[in-house]
């Protein structure tokens, strides 16, 4: 391992590598895994971050397929793109730390064995392309954060949540794809801010059957052939605001 200034830097390993532990100074103090530090790394089962820990690279744990469970430290803030794509063996909760600001783009893409809620710290604006993409086993409650501004194309499509899904008051649109696939879902509210879709947003959620919208500003379907509520075959009530009739 070289470490620099308290940062993995780079890293030679093979597939011999099982377990990550916490070691002597320089690893406990450590505050940034760096890119691709542990990538393809398909036998390691285990990592016990360092609770100063900061960051997570892009592809940091890319293709461990074998990695059972992730804990993550209190001080994290960032986790970088495809820091865990492909991980098919995690299990159990995804617990984010409420100080994480930022997860990138296909991060816990292909997770599909994480189980149970995802709650998503305040402080997180943007959920990037994909990055909980096929997560199905995650068949809990998905809670968004307040704060939240966009969520961009494929960002949880695939995955198994159910109950209700609540757009929070300040996202204006959603991406392509971005919820397609959630066939848990059996409601799902607008907040106040919201204003279009993307192709197909909503696709493939058939156990829908009732959508309300806050805004007094009717939300645009621009095109029918790409209806953002295509397949919502058990879908009954749609509510708007009085104020929509204006």
């Amino acid at each position: 391992v070289i470490s620099i200034g308290l940062v993995i830097a780079t890293l030679t390993v093979n597939d011999q590598l099982h377990f990550i532990r916490q070691g002597g100074d320089n690893y406990k103090n450590l505050i940034e895994i760096g890119d691709s530090v542990f990538e393809e790394c398909r036998n390691l089962t285990g990592m016990e971050f360092p609770s100063k820990l900061e960051k997570i690279g892009d592809r940091a744990f890319y293709y461990c397929e074998k990695l059972k469970k992730l804990v993550f430290p209190e001080k994290l803030k960032t986790i970088g793109g495809s820091a865990f794509y492909h991980c098919t063996g995690l299990e159990g909760n995804l617990v984010i730390p409420a100080g994480v600001t930022y997860i990138g783009g296909f991060a816990f893409a292909y997770c599909s064995q994480l189980t149970g809620d995802l709650i998503l710290p305040d402080g997180i604006k943007y959920i990037e392309s994909y990055t909980f993409v096929s997560c199905y086993g995650l068949k809990g409650r998905l809670e968004l954060p307040e704060n939240l501004e966009e969520i961009s194309s494929n960002a949880f499509s695939g995955c198994g949540f159910s109950g209700e899904l609540k757009i929070p008051d300040k996202v204006k649109s959603v991406g392509t794809s971005s919820f397609s696939g959630m066939s848990g879902i059996t409601s799902i509210v607008f907040g106040k801010s919201f204003e279009g879709f993307g192709e197909e947003a909503f696709r493939w959620m058939n156990n829908v059957t009732e959508v309300t919208f806050t805004n007094p500003v009717p939300a645009e379907i621009r095109d029918s052939d790409h209806n953002p509520f295509m397949s919502m075959d058990k879908l009954e009530t749609v509510y708007v605001p009085k104020e929509a009739y204006g």
